[in-house]
């Protein structure tokens, strides 16, 4: 018996008895009072693994989401665009030849990927939007805020890039239901596992050492994890072709060897 190879689904399952203070096996077992104190920690190790698993948005929902990131997305690039020409424009206009370098300076402060960002990812557009937002320090923003756009300011054009980034990653994490494959949530559950092992195994030791009847309650709990943990250790079926010569078409008898002549050791033996 091997209680780590069961599925998740299978922990859950042989155990959901646990959960229900009136079932016969789970009276039986806090009646005993070496178990009382075990049955417990399986049931709270099982709630964990019920919780851990990942929400995926519906059918509709993720068609919804990839319109509003392909929106999104759209005007993204093109704010990106415009603010970067405009810093480009006004590193032209200004005619000391220091204050056109400190405009090129700043606008490759700003956008560390130049316009290639707008052909990232939306994950990488919104971590460079929240990097970006980090790079707007107050001196930073007073420049910006000088520069007038058809909508204000280039500070306020700025804040746009970081609300439009933001919003795709929010939607990203939607869309992509990223604790479904995540370290976090594959380590909250490996702990949660191991839990439910240690647990089962400690409560299946102390029914072990018990005098229980045989075809008692306690006795019912304990075959049927056992039995569910050796289901997973038990050898597949071999497939019908593998297993015997079809009755209809039977194996063609093989040719008499000669005696003198043994076989040669690179050829197999014939199968009788």
């Amino acid at each position: 018996m091997a209680l780590r190879d069961m599925s998740q689904q299978a922990m859950i399952s042989v155990t959901i008895g646990l959960t229900d203070p009136d079932n016969d096996e789970t009276r039986a077992l806090l009646a005993e009072p070496s178990l009382a104190g075990i049955v417990p920690l399986v049931v709270d190790a099982r709630s964990e693994l019920v919780t851990l698993q990942p929400e995926v948005p519906s059918t509709e929902r993720a068609a919804q989401i990839q319109i509003q990131l392909g929106e999104l997305d759209g005007e993204f690039d093109e704010t990106i665009r415009g603010a970067f020409y405009v810093m480009t424009a006004w590193s032209h206009l200004v005619s000391a030849p220091a204050k056109k370098e400190a405009w090129l300076r700043l606008r490759d402060h700003l956008f560390s990927m130049g316009l290639s960002l707008t052909l990232r990812s939306y994950r990488e557009e919104a971590g460079e939007a929240e990097m970006i937002q980090a790079r707007l320090s107050p001196e930073v923003r007073a420049e910006l805020a000088a520069i007038p756009t058809p909508d204000g300011t280039l500070a306020q054009t700025f804040d746009r890039v970081v609300d439009l980034g933001l919003r795709i990653g929010a939607l990203e994490d939607e869309r992509t239901p990223a604790a479904a494959t995540s370290p976090t949530l594959a380590g909250r559950v490996l702990v949660a596992r191991n839990r439910w092992i240690r647990a089962v195994n400690a409560l299946l030791s102390v029914i072990d050492m018990l005098q229980v009847p045989a075809d008692g309650p306690i006795a019912r709990f304990r075959d049927r994890v056992q039995a569910e943990a050796a289901k997973r250790r038990a050898p597949a079926k071999a497939s019908p072709e593998v297993a015997a010569p079809s009755a209809a078409a039977p194996a063609a008898p093989s040719a008499p060897a000669a005696a003198a002549a043994p076989a040669a050791p690179s050829e197999p033996e014939p199968v009788a």
